[in-house]
């Protein structure tokens, strides 16, 4: 218990220190953006920090991976815009009472940028005899990328590579029965270093990301999530996303969320989904979660395979 109460008071302190200090920054990743994986949460619009509680916590609030019942892993593809190829791999898998462990990585692209992440996660969780719990976890990410592979030689193009790492921290606390709250922060501590064939080498960081979660689960059967991103940046409009979930029949879920800016020009999206699971002998369980999310830059199918074995 003292150490989640210290981590949840080192991410608080951390957050306010790197929201003061990055709020002068104007910072857009030039390469490893996240464009959200794993069809549950992408079909309640990303809505997903509060009640995440699966292997996919991974990419969303490293603090959820604690929900990991026993061994989980997933999979799913797809290509941003109808464009750029990218896929995703994540086991987690529980040790001892109260730890899960979590391994992950991320492929993207082609010979004109292709992009590598890998992923280690661990979570721990304080439940307390009424069913009230605190979890905290973290997320450590290795990334390198290369780009210009595709230009013929002696044509003048820009090649290089680029390599570095990124921390994520995560909260979740339920202080009563169904509710909970929740806060992460992607890329709290991140390195990038560039190598560029016309500059030379050089580094910069990735922008951070401060989420907070409200959560209230199996309320008349449905599952909610609000999300709050609170930028970092002046030139970057704080957004929201809500998302709602409903177990229908045995083997169904029904998704569907919106997300927002809270500037009128700023991206917005609607997502709707479902979910398909059917259990087998020997306590092997099969899901298939796909999602449909209208964007105002492309709208995108996502289809995403997780297992669960007890």
């Amino acid at each position: 218990m003292k150490r989640l109460m210290m981590f949840a008071a080192i991410f608080l302190l951390f957050a306010g220190e790197q929201t003061v200090s990055a709020q002068d920054l104007a910072n857009y990743p030039a390469a490893f953006v996240d464009i959200g994986f794993g069809a549950r949460p992408l079909g309640m619009a990303g809505a997903y920090t509060a009640i995440a509680n699966d292997v996919q916590s991974v990419l969303w609030n490293p603090a959820g991976l604690a929900g990991v019942p026993f061994v989980q892993g997933t999979f799913s593809t797809t290509r941003q815009f109808g464009l750029i190829p990218y896929q995703m791999a994540a086991a987690a898998f529980r040790f001892g009472v109260n730890w899960v462990h979590s391994e992950g990585i991320i492929l993207s692209g082609d010979d004109a940028m292709r992009e590598f992440t890998f992923l280690m996660g661990a979570a721990y969780e304080k439940r307390w005899p009424n069913g009230n719990y605190l979890r905290g976890g973290t997320v450590v990410s290795y990334r390198n990328a290369s780009f210009g592979k595709n230009a013929p030689r002696g044509s003048g193009a820009v090649t290089g590579s680029v390599s570095g790492f990124a921390v994520d921290f995560g909260i979740q606390y339920s202080p009563a029965e169904h509710y909970i709250l929740a806060a992460v922060l992607k890329n709290a501590v991140n390195y990038l270093q560039w190598n560029t064939s016309t500059i030379g080498k050089y580094s910069e960081g990735t922008p951070m990301q401060l989420v907070f979660g409200l959560g209230a689960v199996n309320i008349l059967n449905f599952n909610f999530d609000l999300d709050i991103e609170k930028t970092l940046y002046k030139d970057i409009p704080d957004k929201f996303a809500f998302g709602v979930e409903r177990p229908l029949f045995k083997y169904f879920y029904l998704r569907g969320g919106f997300s927002r800016g809270l500037v009128p020009s700023d991206l917005s999206s609607t997502a709707f989904g479902g979910g398909l699971h059917h259990a087998f002998p020997r306590g092997f369980r099969l899901t298939l979660d796909f999602a449909y999310i209208l964007q105002d830059l492309n709208n995108n199918f996502r289809l995403s395979v997780t297992f669960d074995l007890k």
